[in-house]
């Protein structure tokens, strides 16, 4: 046996210890064979929690596009689960996961579904302004019908003289909504018997974000263009206007309404 107060191997039968003069009793031993040994519980892993917290907090605010906090909180969880055995850590760890997974879907949802608002909104402002150059277009034919074939001298006549209202002036897509003539007209000069292809009217650069323009001819048509090609289309109506022996007009230089107008 051991003694009860160095450790020291000594004989079974001894009542004191060769080594350290201890006295060894059978009450001694009995105590010593049922001491409890306690152990620290173990630790609980840090990457698991957080990954666990950042999982819940990105399904929680998808709706405004914390994708981040789901992409770190699976991170977290696939490293966690890694590195750790303890079944309770395991089990926040593939939380941590799941939650992670389930906000970084829902965000890529909100944000797809976002765009897809944006865009047919877009759409939809640049099909009105469409129609809107065609009410132009023939609110214009009728002025010439009863004009000589001449067109006028600017759209807002139309308004005085033909079923023209204010709004059909108006383009809906403009950033910033101002009681004025959204249209550029190159008209003024030009007849009914100028080539079709010649420019009446088009939109303003900022109308649909300087991304593309709607176009008026003088045959009477509406195209839509994007603006690379837009200037193209300008040197086009500007070349036949020399063939006329009418002046150049030049493309409108591109505008951006600040935030304060």
């Amino acid at each position: 046996m051991n003694c009860p107060k160095c450790g020291k191997q000594i004989p079974d039968n001894a009542e004191v210890c060769s080594y350290c003069n201890a006295v060894v009793t059978t009450d001694t031993i009995c105590d010593m064979s049922q001491t409890a040994v306690i152990t620290a519980p173990p630790k609980t892993s840090g990457l698991a929690i957080a990954s666990l917290i950042l999982g819940i907090v990105s399904v929680i605010l998808s709706g405004i596009g914390f994708l981040p906090l789901a992409i770190i909180g699976l991170v977290l969880g696939i490293t966690a689960k890694k590195r750790i055995r303890c079944q309770p850590d395991q089990i926040l760890a593939i939380g941590g996961i799941i939650t992670s997974i389930l906000g970084l879907g829902l965000g890529l949802v909100q944000i797809i579904i976002g765009n897809g608002r944006i865009i047919g909104y877009d759409s939809a402002q640049c099909a009105q302004c469409f129609s809107q150059l065609e009410n132009i277009s023939r609110s214009l034919a009728a002025y010439s019908n009863t004009n000589d074939n001449t067109f006028p001298p600017s759209l807002k006549i139309l308004v005085d003289t033909m079923n023209l209202t204010p709004n059909n002036l108006i383009c809906p897509g403009q950033k910033v909504q101002k009681k004025e003539c959204c249209y550029i007209y190159r008209g003024n000069d030009l007849t009914a018997a100028s080539p079709a292809d010649m420019i009446l009217a088009y939109d303003k650069f900022d109308n649909h974000h300087g991304e593309a323009r709607n176009v008026l001819y003088a045959g009477y048509n509406v195209e839509r263009i994007e603006e690379a090609d837009f200037p193209q289309a300008i040197d086009h109506d500007n070349e036949l206007r020399r063939q006329l022996g009418l002046p150049e007009k030049p493309l409108e230089e591109p505008q951006v309404l600040s935030d304060e107008e």
